[in-house]
């Protein structure tokens, strides 16, 4: 396997996962300097990676692979939704950077192992030895394997290839889950039928009363002489 094959693989599955890399890859001579301080060699491979990308990473898109809560319960594989390569370089942040994950490996295990790869959520590394092999490192055993993976381009396009398939496997989990149940719309009330007003009563006609008649004169009488 070589660069042609990882990179057509990451162009194929671009729709699902996101990649990172430094826009400051290293030169040859910072490579040596490197390999110096570290006291490794590296292999080919992962230097030809390394004048590429220096460090990388491929993720899954949240759409399509949502990040996992604290404290949630599920099958291991659901949470390693990426993986990194480690390296050096002028923009690489502190989690990707290979002289520190050495720094804490070799204080943690007195080793003198160099990790440069890891999958997301797990605590074992790939590492090299000072001659440059891969071997395996795991939190709980304290005896490094060999790597599988004769080089670092077949590591990396085997964690393609399993995250590809872990992308398919979440896709019909999610696909399968049930939706969250929509509540129930309570059922119209019938507005009560309107009372009819009561016809308004008509108020008597007022009765005339009648006028009073005024007294009549008496005539009046004249004095005698």
């Amino acid at each position: 396997m070589g660069w042609k094959q990882v990179n057509d693989k990451l162009a194929a599955m671009a729709s699902d996962f996101a990649y990172t890399g430094s826009r400051s890859p290293p030169k040859a001579a910072e490579i040596a300097a490197m390999e110096k301080r570290l006291g490794v060699r590296f292999p080919k491979e992962y230097r030809d990676l390394v004048r590429r990308y220096a460090a990388f990473t491929a993720e899954a898109k949240a759409e399509h692979w949502p990040a996992p809560k604290e404290y949630d319960v599920a099958p291991a594989w659901t949470f390693e939704r990426g993986f990194a390569l480690l390296a050096f370089g002028a923009d690489v942040p502190p989690f990707l950077d290979i002289e520190r994950a050495t720094e804490k490996l070799r204080r943690e295990t007195g080793s003198a192992l160099v990790p440069f790869f890891q999958v997301f959520s797990s605590a074992d590394r790939t590492c090299f030895t000072p001659e440059g092999r891969m071997v395996e490192w795991r939190h709980d055993d304290p005896e490094v394997v060999d790597c599988e993976h004769d080089n670092v381009y077949d590591l990396m396009l085997a964690r393609l290839e399993a995250l590809e398939e872990s992308m398919a496997m979440m896709k019909r989990m999610r696909a399968a889950a049930p939706g969250p149940a929509k509540p129930k719309q309570p059922a119209p009330s019938k507005k009560p039928a309107a009372k009819k007003k009561p016809a308004a009563s008509k108020k008597p006609a007022a009765s005339k009363k009648p006028s009073p008649r005024r007294p009549k004169k008496k005539p009046s009488r004249k004095a005698s002489s």
